[in-house]
């Protein structure tokens, strides 16, 4: 029995009636009519495209080489600052009065404030964006040169100091997700490009402090120096950021989900313990690697090229190491390579410091280096969007730069008292002990994506409700459960729903 269906009668659909003698019942199906066929009119038409472009493909196809550019010039400012201090303590130290402990200080305080300040960096980037974001760090990097330098006094020296690390954190957070907005699928390249920028810039702070500081006769005007870099850097960023504000798209901030927290990730904590343990070995090495070898009997100007040869090798490994990660899926053998190699440099110095000082050094910056870019590829690999990528960025840094500054002011405190730089290497060899054990907890399967960016979904937007509205299965063949009452046995007669039906007493 065929009868036409109301709604699909233009199209040539008739429903079908195939009775069931079995158990009483019939149901119920669609077919085409042969004879009358589809019209194609009825079909719902693609959307024509409308040559549209998402604001990210925009932005990387645009102007990729002002970023570049922009990028490599601003990472020279992100160690030049700091590495600048250590190869002329001594003579701060002198003209201040500075203990050892004060000096510390002086070295940790950037670095304490690299980690208190990520998350507002983060902050202040989701709102006004990375380009603007990076443009007012680096002004307030050159108000902080300019503040510590400007009167000779140690309150002038200290608060110049706390707007540099304010600056640097702002700028460290704000770079990966730069790299992952305009580069997302180079982030192994782009990041060794602007990581060769940042040994460059603390190599060359390194080795012409204190050249300059003799020059002048002033370890002030050495510390201004500083300011060169991070002028050029503004200049260079101005293009950038006269693009971005062009291109803009005003778009709704997306919620913010408590599956997105990185704090709740554990490959987050365990980037943030392998980044702990090599920041707080790194600025180990940059703060007390040249007065370690002054006190014996270096000179200054040697012991600042000594620092410049640790900050080249970590150059060439920090463009080397990330171009290969992007090649490989298990990092785990480059980042134990790593820092196996930092703490064999680590036994040379505490053991046998003079037996070859500039292969040790040399050694400690190519592993060094190349830990710290390698850490900031992961960052950008595990985060599925620029801002996803600025919160892992400032959860990692507000965790581990704290420790990493706290541990040179015990490390100064701990030469204060036994008088020797040996305790502090020895000390050092513990910490990439435990680095070496947080780099094996970074297996390949913890750096998936969230279910949401591997869907395609973007973060923030409300789960797909297709799976809710799905029909239910219905197993072809099976009879329902009402149908099952229904059947009768072999032998028996046909059942009724009055006669299947329970009697209720009342």
């Amino acid at each position: 029995m065929t009868k036409p269906c109301r709604r699909g009668a233009a199209a040539g659909l008739r429903r079908e009636h195939e009775p069931n003698t079995t158990a009483g019942r019939g149901r119920s199906r669609f077919t085409v009519d042969e004879e009358e066929p589809i019209p194609h009119a009825v079909l719902p038409a693609a959307p024509a495209p409308t040559g549209a472009k998402p604001p990210d493909t925009a932005r990387s196809e645009s102007a990729p080489v002002a970023v570049l550019v922009g990028l490599l010039l601003v990472s020279l400012n992100l160690r030049a600052a700091i590495t600048a201090v250590p190869p002329l303590l001594a003579e701060i130290r002198g003209d201040l009065r500075l203990s050892n402990a004060a000096a510390g200080a002086l070295i940790a305080i950037p670095v304490v404030a690299m980690g208190l300040f990520a998350p507002a960096a983060h902050r202040m980037a989701t709102r006004r964006g990375y380009e603007a974001t990076i443009a007012a760090a680096i002004t307030v990097l050159l108000a902080g040169l300019g503040l510590r330098v400007a009167h000779a006094s140690v309150v002038a020296l200290f608060a110049g100091t706390l707007l540099v690390g304010i600056a640097i954190a702002v700028l460290g957070t704000a770079l990966p997700g730069v790299v992952k907005t305009y580069f997302p699928h180079r982030a192994g390249a782009v990041t060794g490009l602007y990581s060769a920028g940042l040994g460059i810039g603390a190599s060359a702070a390194g080795a012409v402090s204190v050249p300059i500081s003799v020059d002048f006769g002033s370890w002030r005007v050495a510390l201004l120096a500083s300011a060169v870099p991070a002028a050029v850097g503004l200049l260079a960023w101005l293009p950038v950021l006269y693009h971005a504000r062009a291109s803009r798209v005003v778009e709704p901030a997306p919620r913010r989900r408590a599956g997105q927290s990185p704090w709740r990730r554990p490959i987050a904590w365990g980037l943030s313990a392998f980044l702990m343990m090599q920041t707080t070995a790194y600025y180990g090495i940059v703060g007390w690697l040249a007065p370690a070898f002054i006190e014996r009997g270096w000179t200054p100007d040697r012991a600042g090229f000594l620092l410049a040869a640790f900050g080249i090798a970590g150059i060439v490994s920090g463009v080397a190491i990330p171009m290969l990660a992007d090649r490989i899926r298990d990092h785990r053998p480059v980042l134990a390579s790593t820092v196996g190699g930092a703490m064999v440099g680590m036994v040379l110095l505490a053991f046998a410091p003079d037996a070859a000082p500039w292969p040790t050094t040399v050694l400690l910056g190519l592993t060094l280096g190349g830990a710290f870019p390698l850490a900031l590829v992961l960052v950008v690999r595990i985060a599925p969007d620029p801002a996803s990528a600025g919160r892992l960025s400032a959860m990692v840094f507000a965790t581990s730069f704290p420790v990493a500054a706290l541990a040179q002011v015990l490390f100064a405190a701990l030469h204060d008292r036994t008088g020797s730089w040996a305790p502090v290497f020895t000390t050092l060899i513990a910490v990439t002990a435990v680095q070496f054990v947080a780099s094996l907890l970074l297996h390949p399967g913890s750096t998936r994506q969230p279910r949401h960016a591997r869907r395609g979904r973007p973060p923030g937007s409300p789960p797909s409700r297709a799976r809710h509205a799905r029909p239910r299965r219905r197993d072809k063949g099976r009879p329902r459960p009402r149908d099952h009452a229904l059947q009768s046995r072999p032998g028996e007669p046909p059942r009724t729903e009055e006669s299947s039906t329970p009697a209720r007493f009342s």
